[in-house]
């Protein structure tokens, strides 16, 4: 038989604790006994108590892993701890280019300064600082440390040619370097080189590094 607590500290069996509760009743409805309260009291008691019994069930079911969603996990992981060195390189090349892409453009808005503004137009290297180049009519300075990989200018390119310190065009729009002249961009492991090469009548053009060949 289910026994509940009483006040006194013991437990009553659930046939006195019916009674009391009938009786109970009875005090309310002016000492008139209503069986239809009584059932109504435990029917509501006895849905509130499926009703956490549902709730228990439910916080237990959710709350567990089952083996197959385990190994999804594991292998979701695992995946992305093989693919992180190879993203890391991947953006580490993409800098380079992003930069030489980014300088040809530089160089192609001060041969487009020097035409408009009727003089001498020219992008300097490593200047303000390393691995910086500023432009000496509008003072545009950009940093290559902003691109991912360690961006810089090389010394020397694969090819063994010097790299340069100045381009400059004149009124003209033209490079006032009779021979081309060659800008090298490299990322700082040298998995990237880029070779932006400007001509003297104006041309500019992006290439990179393949092991043997510029393409």
């Amino acid at each position: 038989m289910k026994h509940f607590p009483s006040f006194s500290g013991g437990f009553l069996p659930a046939s006195q604790v019916l009674l009391l509760r009938w009786r109970h009743q009875d005090v309310q409805n002016g000492g008139h006994f209503n069986p239809a309260g009584v059932v109504s009291i435990h029917w509501n008691h006895f849905c509130a108590l499926l009703a956490m019994h549902g709730e228990v069930k439910k916080m237990k079911k959710d709350s567990g892993f089952t083996l197959l969603e385990a190994i999804i996990v594991l292998a979701i992981m695992m995946i992305g701890t093989l693919g992180v060195p190879a993203l890391h390189s991947y953006f580490d090349r993409q800098g380079a280019g992003l930069a030489a892409e980014r300088l040809r453009g530089d160089l192609q808005m001060a041969r487009f300064m020097a035409i408009n503004k009727k003089q001498t137009c020219s992008v300097f290297f490593n200047k303000p600082g390393p691995n910086q180049y500023i432009n000496s009519l509008n003072q545009q300075v950009l940093d290559l440390s902003g691109y991912h990989g360690g961006v810089n200018f090389p010394n020397y390119g694969p090819d063994g040619r010097k790299n340069v310190s100045r381009v400059a065009f004149n009124r003209q729009g033209m490079s006032t370097s009779a021979v081309p002249v060659y800008v090298y961009l490299a990322d700082q492991k040298r998995q990237s080189v880029y070779c932006i090469s400007i001509y003297s009548p104006g041309g500019i053009s992006v290439a990179r590094w393949n092991g043997s060949d510029w393409r």
